[in-house]
């Protein structure tokens, strides 16, 4: 099985930080292969031009795919099939990208959780420390609409995997809270 992992969006979207965020969520721990894929921890993965990551695991459902010997020993593409492909193109002229927002739905009557949020945070990938990613949570959280106070915000980051025993959480929370219209 191959769990596709791509970086390097236009938009900053990151797969890894996805991932990553996926076992947190769920309060798993990361096995050590898995732990640092960008500095080569796992076993057996290719590497794509954005940067990206393809992770082939072994699997124990019905109807396996079967590797015979190893990528290493793969030739190379022959010229006419490798002539016969459209290259692929990341963007197209007068093409317009959507615009991903995380404004609640009118048919939803209550906020999303805590968990949502740090989530979307998270994925964003707007941050470069602990720090900035409570700044980032609070931030989306303080809306006045979803009622969260700093307090709440600040318990929860308190135990979120990716921020829990950060010292400055209580700053961040402050600061983000700081702007939010009553």
């Amino acid at each position: 099985m191959c769990i596709d992992i791509d970086i390097g969006f236009a938009d900053g979207g990151n797969g890894l930080a996805s991932f990553y965020a996926f076992f947190a969520q769920r309060g798993f721990a990361l096995p050590d292969y898995l732990q640092n894929i960008q500095a080569g921890s796992f076993p057996c993965y290719t590497k794509t031009p954005s940067g990206g990551f393809h992770l082939h695991f072994k699997y124990k459902g019905t109807k396996q795919y079967i590797l015979v010997e190893s990528f290493a020993h793969a030739p190379t593409l022959p010229a006419i099939i490798e002539n016969s492909l459209t290259p692929y193109q990341d963007e197209k002229p007068g093409v317009v990208k959507p615009h991903f927002t995380y404004e609640r739905p009118d048919w939803q009557k209550t906020p999303p959780l805590l968990s949502m949020i740090a989530q979307w945070a998270y994925e964003d990938g707007n941050f470069d420390g602990r720090n900035r990613l409570c700044f980032e949570i609070a931030r989306r959280a303080a809306r006045p609409d979803y009622g969260y106070t700093a307090t709440e915000v600040e318990d929860f980051l308190r135990s979120y995997p990716q921020t829990a025993g950060h010292k400055q959480i209580k700053d961040a929370v402050k600061s983000a809270f700081k702007g939010r219209k009553l």
